[in-house]
């Protein structure tokens, strides 16, 4: 389970680092964080706050993400789902 405060910070971290280069890392990171048992109950119960955050987070990956130099040979591209991946935060 993730805690709603960790989300918060997560988010916070992203937004300010988030750059062309590191894209791909966040979406794969914020992907397997997905995974953590009871992930869609936390999100229905985050605060509007919490919520704000991550949706300012998901805006600046994807800002990033536009940038974002080619994937390697043959590597799925997980920029391909970043909107997907957006409506599971709910942001």
């Amino acid at each position: 389970e993730v805690a709603p405060e960790v989300l918060s910070i997560i988010a916070r971290a992203i937004t300010a680092h988030v750059c062309a280069v590191t894209a791909r890392w966040c979406v794969r990171w914020l992907l397997g964080l997905s995974a953590a048992p009871r992930f869609d109950m936390t999100i229905m119960m985050l605060e509007r706050a919490t919520s704000r955050e991550l949706a300012k987070m998901f805006d600046a990956v994807s800002a990033a993400a536009d940038g974002a130099p080619p994937g390697a040979d043959g590597e799925e591209d997980v920029l391909d789902e970043l909107r997907e991946l957006r409506k599971r935060y709910d942001a």
